[in-house]
């Protein structure tokens, strides 16, 4: 009975730790969505064409009216560039938690050895 609540235990510290790495990695889902629809409202006012969403249209891979053309424009800019911040963003934040990470790590270690 002790060692079936022991492993209760365990599986339930288990999943907390998996909830909790959950909640850490939807960060970056409202930066994303920030940055793309910055993006995205930038490249559909200004009439410059901005790579790569420029391209879309004049490659022909997709045939597009021309009415629709500054828009689909708009839309691959938010897209490429709000990815490019949300990549950004998330190596950013893994690479400060590094060192938190390595300190938590090291401190039962350290009492193990008291």
């Amino acid at each position: 009975m002790l060692d079936m609540l022991k492993n209760i235990a365990v599986y339930d510290k288990i999943a907390l730790e998996n909830s909790l790495e959950v909640k850490k990695g939807m960060h970056g889902g409202p930066v994303f969505l920030a940055f793309f629809v910055l993006f995205a409202a930038a490249s559909y006012a200004v009439p410059v064409p901005l790579f790569p969403g420029s391209y879309v249209p004049l490659l022909g891979i997709v045939d597009i009216p021309s009415t629709y053309a500054p828009l689909v424009s708009a839309v691959v800019n938010g897209l490429v560039y709000g990815t490019v911040v949300w990549l950004v963003f998330i190596l950013a934040s893994r690479r400060l938690e590094e060192p938190k990470v390595r300190q938590i790590a090291k401190k039962p270690q350290q009492r193990k050895r008291r």
